[in-house]
Formats: C-alpha cells, structure tokens, sequence
C-alpha cells in the first residue's frame, strides 16, 4: 500500500470528524466583549487575603492598572506584575517554578493556619 493510499484512508477514516468540527466553528459565535468588571464595592467587602498577578502587557486587563485597583479597593491583597507577559504568562521551566512557589507560600502564609486549626476543630 501506498503512502498517499494510507493517508487517503486515514483522512476518510476522520473525515465526519473534520465535518463535525467545521459545522461547530460554523455556528459558533465568539463574545469577544470584555467581561464586566466587579464594582469597586464588591472588592472591598473581599476580606480574605488576595493574591492578584498582573501582565505588564495585558491588552484586556492591563497589570499595572488592575494591580492600583485592586490595592486601592481589597484590604488584603498581595500583588505580582510580570514584566514583558502578555495575558498568557510565559510556560517556562522558571517561570512555573516561580508561580508555583509564589502561590505555594501565599497559601500557607494566609491560609495554611486557619485550615489546619478548621480541622482540628472537628
């Protein structure tokens, strides 16, 4: 058998799958709207504590503004800018190492107390 044969099977063996694929990208309707913001009154009845990571170049939510508002508006909040990110941070190595580690002490400097004394509670 051939490789174009091979291929030609292999494309018909998939081929209601491209056409079920093509009909949904057909009938589906981006939103492409920004979601609404939380109004300021709902940030600041936020009284655990916040973790807020901005991107520098987040055409959507852009970090520098997003990082005033929330510490203007959350009492508790902990803010990060990643400088040169776009709303997709970057998947390197470091940067997972570091967003896991920032998170990982955020929680257990907020929260890793409160859930240890929840459960001794019961």
């Amino acid at each position: 058998m051939s490789r174009i044969h091979t291929i030609s099977l292999s494309v018909q063996r998939f081929e209601c799958i491209f056409n079920y694929f093509g009909d949904t990208f057909n009938d589906f309707i981006p939103n492409y709207n920004i979601p609404p913001l939380a109004p300021d009154e709902e940030l600041k009845k936020l009284i655990l504590p916040c973790l807020i990571i901005g991107a520098e170049n987040d055409i959507s939510f852009p970090g520098e503004k997003v990082i005033k508002r929330v510490t203007d508006h959350i009492p508790n909040v902990e803010t990060e800018l990643i400088k040169g990110s776009k709303h997709c941070p970057p998947t390197t190595p470091e940067f997972r190492t570091w967003l896991g580690t920032r998170i990982r002490t955020f929680i257990k400097e907020n929260y890793a107390t409160s859930l240890h004394s929840t459960s001794n509670s019961d």
